[in-house]
């Protein structure tokens, strides 16, 4: 009876941690770099800590020790880690794609050559679960055995391809931030998609999802080819413009997101001039001026350079702007004319990605006056500060696309300027920052400790940080929630048409539906 018992809680051990694990693979794109960024973090250190430690050291102590009690003993502690994350939380599981459905089979084969002939059956199912993330990664490295043999032959594919493509124009577009935004409003500007108007589509920005995008969106009547380029490794970023040969590149700005794959700021920021670099000798190279980084990269820079900025003169700035609830005016140069416009966008961070889409348009030469009147019908970025109306009425501002400590700041500003008693934040810590974590969730500590809102966090991580930043009187009520289920009962309960919620960060998909 023990022993069926055992069998029956390391099997619901072992379907909960695989579907799990292929989850937290998946969610990390099967990338071993980032993966293992996330294993140094304070977000896995978190995570693992209290349970994880008790059970390794019950097992370490059950084999030094020959007793079947504590390799029970830690058995049952992964159990009840594993029930309050699923009380909390709910069953986190991946999507099922043919890639994590042939995962789960390799984990489940794994398993079948795990199962002993004879031997101790507790220390055999303590062992055994202790390790099952180690069996999840190598089923990972399998299946991604053979994925990256296709990967490659569509790369190579799709390059032959372009070397064909000799009237293609290619404006590709790099940044910590903004790329997709930055890519649907230089589409927009130049006309929308066509025949020949092509942008990769939603966020593809690997090699091999660009390289399956050319091979099937672009055609011979493709003129423009607007590319998101993206990178966890350095080298990246080279090889998406080998593959893609622009001759317009965009760096929209370098900031500290993923800062944890690169090791530095400044080694990102090296990453990222990958694009730059890669222009021909007649190429046009579009930079933030307001971008430290970008200006310091640019001092050897011998290409054209056209500039864009929110705070002082460039070829394309902002004079002069206000930020409402539901729009943005300002005043546009754009080399050396000014506009009055009227935005349809409500963040301070959207202005960067659109003087940057300006910049390309020009270099398109679409005329001043065209980009004038198509800046009024920019279209609405899903989950980029988009606004719509929720239960009971309330504006609902959906930012849950992903989140950087930019993001932030430019909803807590948005707040910031909103007059009515009713103000609720969701926000989930930043992941991926390295040692920059700590400061950074400080800094939003201090951003938020003067405003009379309600603040919900998903999840304790960098609770510290943030407490510290806060300080010993903030205005803002600021509470930390880890289960989704409350999470969403707290912040839609009596909401009225008065009321405004923001999700700031990738919250639970639950929260986002119930708003």
């Amino acid at each position: 009876m023990q022993d069926l018992l055992l069998v029956g809680i390391t099997g619901l051990n072992t379907l909960f941690i695989t579907l799990y694990q292929i989850a937290l693979w998946q969610r990390k794109e099967y990338r071993i770099d980032r993966m293992r960024a996330y294993v140094a973090s304070l977000e896995w250190r978190v995570r693992t800590h209290g349970f994880g430690i008790t059970s390794a050291v019950l097992l370490i102590v059950a084999w030094i020790a020959a007793s079947e009690l504590l390799a029970i003993l830690s058995i049952l502690t992964i159990f009840v880690n594993n029930s309050l994350r699923i009380y909390k939380r709910g069953v986190m599981r991946p999507k099922f794609t043919l890639r994590s459905c042939l995962v789960f089979v390799a984990t489940v084969f794994l398993i079948v050559l795990w199962v002993p002939t004879n031997g101790s059956l507790a220390f055999h199912l303590a062992t055994f679960t202790f390790f099952l993330p180690v069996l999840v990664a190598a089923a990972v490295g399998i299946v991604s055995f053979p994925a990256r043999v296709k990967k490659q032959k569509s790369i190579s594919k799709a390059q032959s391809y372009r070397t064909q493509l000799t009237d293609l124009t290619v404006v590709g577009i790099t940044g910590s931030v903004g790329k997709t935004s930055t890519k649907t409003y230089l589409t927009h500007l130049l006309g929308g998609e066509s025949e020949t108007i092509v942008a990769t589509f939603e966020h593809r920005n690997s090699p091999y999802s660009v390289a399956e995008d050319m091979l099937k969106r672009i055609s011979q009547k493709t003129q423009v080819y607007i590319a998101e380029l993206g990178a966890y490794i350095p080298g990246e970023i080279a090889e998406l413009a080998h593959l893609t040969k622009p001759s317009i590149g965009i760096v929209t700005a370098i900031t500290n997101q993923h800062a944890a794959l690169f090791g530095s700021l400044a080694a990102l920021a090296k990453t990222k001039w990958e694009l730059i670099d890669s222009l021909p000798e007649n190429g046009i190279a579009i930079l933030n001026k307001d971008d430290e980084q970008v200006v310091h990269q640019a001092k050897h820079c011998k290409k054209k350079m056209m500039w864009f900025s929110v705070q002082e003169a460039a070829d394309v700035y902002v004079t002069s702007h206000a930020l409402f609830q539901d729009k943005t005016q300002c005043s546009v140069s754009i080399i050396g004319e000014e506009f009055d416009v009227v935005l349809p966008t409500i963040s301070m961070g959207q202005l960067t990605p659109i003087l940057a889409a300006i910049c390309g348009a020009v270099a398109l030469k679409i005329d001043s006056e065209t980009i004038v009147q198509r800046l009024a019908t920019l279209p609405v970025i899903a989950r980029t500060m988009e606004l719509r109306k929720g239960i009971s009425g309330a504006t609902v501002v959906d930012d849950s696309y992903s989140a950087s400590e930019a993001s932030v700041k430019n909803a807590i500003l948005y707040l910031s300027g909103i007059h009515t008693k009713d103000i609720r934040l969701v926000l989930v810590p930043i992941i991926e920052l390295g040692n920059e974590s700590s400061a950074v969730h400080e800094r939003i500590g201090v951003l938020l400790a003067p405003l009379k809102i309600k603040v919900f966090i998903y999840g304790e991580d960098n609770k510290n940080s943030i407490l510290r930043g806060l300080g010993s009187n903030p205005k803002a009520t600021v509470m930390w929630v880890s289960d989704a289920k409350e999470l969403t009962e707290q912040v839609s309960a009596d909401l009225t048409s008065e009321s405004i919620v923001l999700l700031e960060g990738r919250v639970p998909s639950i929260m986002r539906s119930a708003v």
